[in-house]
């Protein structure tokens, strides 16, 4: 995923993922991906984060810029082709 992003994203400094988060379409825009993502984030324990998206799920982009979260590198092909992914990431804040 970095190089395809053509990011250096050092697995050291960003030994975590946020996983795709989901939430049914009925439930959306109730701050549930925010609240859903907080919870997992809590247990990197200020260590780096970085998380993929369509590029296309402009709702889940709001989400992970409002949590830190800042675009890197290029969009490039999900693995089944027919849409794109962007790599987002989430720099380390312990010290």
């Amino acid at each position: 995923m970095a190089s395809t992003s053509k990011t250096a994203l050092h697995p050291s400094s960003f030994p975590y993922e946020l996983g795709w988060v989901f939430i049914a379409p009925e439930a959306r825009g109730n701050g549930f991906a925010q609240n859903l993502s907080q919870a997992a984030m809590a247990f990197a324990e200020g260590q780096g984060i970085f998380a993929t998206s369509h590029t296309d799920n402009t709702l889940m982009h709001r989400t992970l810029t409002r949590l830190g979260f800042i675009q890197s590198g290029a969009p490039y092909p999900s693995t089944n082709a027919t849409r794109h992914l962007q790599l987002f990431t989430r720099p380390p804040t312990k010290q």
